[in-house]
């Protein structure tokens, strides 16, 4: 657990709670559930600026996307403007990187950590929630799209599987079968479909062998078509030195299978 404390001396960690130093006179903070909690956007920052580059695209890409019947969305200038005066210049550039990546048109926490992925792998960059059709109509609006190579990327997320706001009154196995059913639409237009899961975003080394191991139908490798450069690193999203303790704020669990769904959920609240 993250909190904040204006005592510049409480930047301790102990008993499982870290806290940082905030400086109350400008910070916004609001009452939430019968919680004091900082504003939506510094805490989107935060979790930008003391996370992975990943899980801080998955917060802006969040933020940043309108929440219909609940929150308006945040702009980039908005968020951009709080970061002066606030950070240290190591956590200034790790938020600017996420920033700038940032896109509103993921659909999901899963797809904003597989698109950095992509991004820090060197990946060409794909069109993002591509309308799939034959001669039926619509087949599928897919996660990714690299026209140049007839392949979509799906982020398999598993909760479609489990929630019933999801299954719309299904079973499991019926919902797996429509799924089964809508990727042969999809290969049927002449496309190859790549679906991943959390399992294969665990460490951008892993994304690349399963990419790199021939997971689409045929069994044809598929990294080296949407490589563009080696594996690489920007300087703000290598950077993993230790944040300073007096500018920091609340964050989210370290990033686990559901770690980037528990950010996005903390910049919404």
């Amino acid at each position: 657990m993250h909190a904040c404390t204006s005592d510049a001396g409480g930047g301790r960690s102990r008993a499982g709670v870290r806290r940082h130093f905030v400086d109350l006179d400008s910070a916004r903070i609001e009452e939430r559930h019968g919680l004091l909690v900082l504003d939506r956007a510094r805490t989107a920052l935060d979790l930008a600026a003391f996370e992975s580059f990943e899980q801080g695209v998955a917060v802006f890409d969040h933020v940043l996307r309108p929440q219909p019947g609940t929150l308006a969305p945040l702009s980039k200038a908005e968020l951009d403007a709080g970061v002066d005066g606030n950070y240290t210049a190591a956590a200034a550039r790790r938020i600017r990187a996420a920033l700038r990546f940032a896109d509103p048109a993921s659909g999901s926490p899963g797809e904003s950590v597989s698109r950095a992925m992509m991004h820090r792998l060197g990946f060409r960059v794909p069109l993002l929630q591509v309308e799939i059709r034959d001669g039926r109509g619509l087949v599928a609006i897919t996660d990714f799209d690299w026209p140049e190579e007839r392949l979509c990327g799906e982020f398999d997320g598993l909760v479609k599987y489990r929630n019933p706001e999801y299954l719309r009154g299904r079973t499991t196995a019926r919902a797996l079968t429509d799924e089964k059913r809508r990727e042969d639409r999809i290969r049927a237009t002449g496309r190859r479909v790549v679906p991943w899961t959390w399992s294969e975003l665990s460490s951008p080394a892993r994304f690349a062998a399963f990419f790199g191991g021939g997971r689409s139908a045929g069994d044809t490798p598929v990294l080296p078509s949407l490589i563009r450069t080696r594996f690489r690193k920007t300087a703000a999203e290598s950077d993993t030195r230790s944040p300073d303790p007096r500018r920091a704020g609340p964050k989210s669990r370290r990033e686990t299978e559901n770690g980037a769904e528990n950010g996005a959920a903390a910049a919404a609240a």
